[in-house]
């Protein structure tokens, strides 16, 4: 055979070769992302995100509002597709409230993967658990004597927040996980527990429980199918008031609120603006019925600031 042709050959052999590889990636990509819309693109083998580079202006904006509302806060945000942060009053820790039902729900599904539980079967409702603010306490009206099963009962305390299927995932689960397994001690997030008034309180910062909510979009701690469902579950939140109640209703957003009486309120969630996925937190040592306006103008500024950026900024 020629010289020139073999040259030729492997030429066209190697570029065949490239276009099947390709191909094979792209396919594998499109694959994971139908699969796991909610989780990073990080997981597939190509990342398609459209970075941002200049966020010293959103960040001047948010600590400019922040500073004018004259509300002690702790406040994280994080550009998910780069890592970039943005943290206000990150030393700040407060109550977590019923934000720590997401790891409690991580903890459920992590006990099922090692096969001590499974989401399918059925549990009985024992107890209404009492809500002195009446806002999570039994929303489903439930009854004792009710069934259902684990996986529904995952379902409506990440869309409900409601302290009685909670209560049942956690009857069922405790002493399940070695503390070390549990979800919270798992990712070595600062936290610290006080004991008040008969009552164990946990309080977190924004930077550390944001690294639950980015747990589950990287899919950490859980396999990506359990990752992805329990992020499904947060979608469907019925607690839009607040940071939620800042974007476009067709904006995906997997957000989970806490109250503690009237001293805390936060909301932290995953926001979906295409190809520009972010993380926020905002948690205000504060409970007025003006405090809706705060989540709703941070929000705000962030979605407008990522939905409008250009990547040359």
């Amino acid at each position: 055979m020629v010289p020139g042709i073999i040259v030729v050959l492997s030429v066209l052999s190697l570029a065949l070769l490239f276009i099947v590889i390709f191909s094979k990636e792209s396919d594998t990509e499109s694959e994971f992302t139908q699969k796991y819309p909610l989780l990073s693109k990080r997981l597939s083998i190509e990342n398609q995100n459209d970075i941002l580079i200049n966020f010293a202006p959103l960040r001047q904006d948010l600590k400019d509002y922040l500073n004018s509302i004259n509300i002690p806060h702790s406040f994280y945000f994080e550009y998910l597709p780069s890592g970039v942060n943005i943290q206000d009053g990150e030393d700040n820790q407060l109550v977590g409230a019923s934000l720590l039902k997401v790891p409690l729900v991580m903890n459920l599904y992590k006990a099922a993967e090692l096969g001590k539980v499974d989401l399918d079967e059925v549990q009985t409702v024992t107890e209404i658990l009492p809500d002195p603010e009446n806002i999570f306490a039994n929303q489903l009206n439930l009854k004792k004597g009710d069934k259902m099963t684990l996986r529904k009962a995952a379902e409506y305390t990440m869309s409900h927040s409601d302290n009685t299927t909670a209560d049942l995932i956690y009857r069922r689960i405790k002493g399940l996980l070695p503390p070390q397994e549990e979800a919270l001690n798992n990712l070595d997030i600062e936290s610290k527990t006080e004991l008040e008034q008969n009552t164990e309180l946990v309080y977190i910062s924004s930077k550390s429980y944001s690294s639950i909510l980015r747990c589950l979009y990287l899919s950490c701690f859980l396999e990506p199918k359990n990752s992805q469902e329990i992020i499904s579950y947060l979608t469907k939140s019925i607690h839009r008031e607040y940071l939620a109640s800042g974007l476009p209703k067709d904006t995906a957003a997997a957000n989970k609120i806490g109250t503690f009486s009237d001293q805390t309120i936060s909301d932290c969630g995953i926001v979906y603006v295409p190809s520009r996925p972010y993380l926020t937190c905002l948690m205000l040592f504060t409970k007025t019925e003006g405090s809706a306006t705060h989540f709703n103008a941070i929000s705000s500024i962030i979605y407008k600031y990522i939905k409008e950026a250009n990547t040359s900024n």
